[in-house]
């Protein structure tokens, strides 16, 4: 069964990942679940204003690795290249993130830290400056209509 994202901005903002086979049966699930707060009138009133897109798994992404970003980074169209940096980026942030945090639980509980050459306090900023990054991206994206 396939995962569907149906957003709404319908007197307020709703969001919902509905499992269903196609639009049309996820169409009846919103309108037969009072969860989403919207009646018939309301979508016949705003039809603008919803959205119904296929979705594909989360973990797919997360678990996505450097070497699988090649073939977007070497794409002719822009949006796929920007796909894959942002992808590039993101897995370089967490990383990171993760090595930093280990070093720094390793100080709290009094073990030999993890070796690494640069002060803790640089890797840190350069954390810092990588999600800020990660943030203009994410936004560019919004304003594009890309999907991450």
């Amino acid at each position: 069964m396939a995962k569907y994202l149906f957003k709404a901005n319908i007197f307020a903002k709703l969001s919902e990942i509905v499992e269903a086979d196609s639009e049309k049966e996820v169409w009846d699930k919103i309108r037969n679940r009072k969860s989403f707060e919207i009646n018939q009138k309301a979508l016949q009133v705003y039809p603008a204003s919803i959205e119904i897109r296929k979705i594909k798994e989360k973990k797919e992404k997360s678990n996505m690795e450097l070497k699988e970003t090649v073939e977007l980074m070497n794409s002719e169209d822009y949006k796929e290249r920007f796909i894959a940096e942002y992808h590039q980026v993101k897995i370089r942030y967490e990383k990171l993130k993760n090595f930093c945090n280990k070093i720094e639980v390793e100080e709290m509980l009094g073990k030999e830290a993890t070796k690494h050459d640069c002060p803790l306090e640089l890797l840190r900023e350069q954390q810092k400056y990588m999600g800020l990054y990660l943030s203009v991206l994410e936004k560019r994206a919004l304003i594009e209509n890309v999907v991450l």
